[in-house]
């Protein structure tokens, strides 16, 4: 998660080219491995690419260990079954560059409303970040 100096948490709208929840609110980055990195290299190097922010691995500060969420997207012909580690960078940030086929739409959220929409409206937000 990224949050600004006003502790205002900036999360990310999925495009609608994506195969799995497209159009839905996430998380202010998620990136998969690549062959011999760490969780951490992924989470910088996921910032930089998503989101066109470049930063250190000692900034990234570690919110949740490693936790499993598995789903099923029948309609796809997909099943996910993924190891998921969530960082926090606190961070003063201004127009971000982001990759149109990753990411549709930036928002920050005041971090009690992000929690009433979860309860309220979960369709509108990834299953992973519920």
């Amino acid at each position: 998660f990224l949050i600004n100096d006003r502790n205002s948490v900036l999360l990310q709208k999925r495009s609608e080219f994506k195969a799995l929840e497209p159009n839905r609110w996430d998380l202010s980055c998620a990136e998969h491995l690549t062959s011999g990195e760490n969780y951490t290299q992924a989470a910088v190097r996921g910032l930089q690419e998503e989101l066109g922010l470049k930063v250190g691995e000692k900034s990234l500060r570690l919110l949740r260990d490693t936790y499993r969420h598995s789903a099923s997207y029948s309609e796809q012909g997909l099943v996910e079954n993924e190891l998921i580690r969530t960082f926090g960078l606190k961070a003063s940030f201004g127009d971000l560059s982001f990759d149109r086929n990753e990411v549709s739409d930036t928002k920050l959220w005041e971090i009690d409303d992000v929690i009433e929409m979860v309860s309220k409206q979960p369709e509108m937000f990834t299953t992973w970040f519920c």
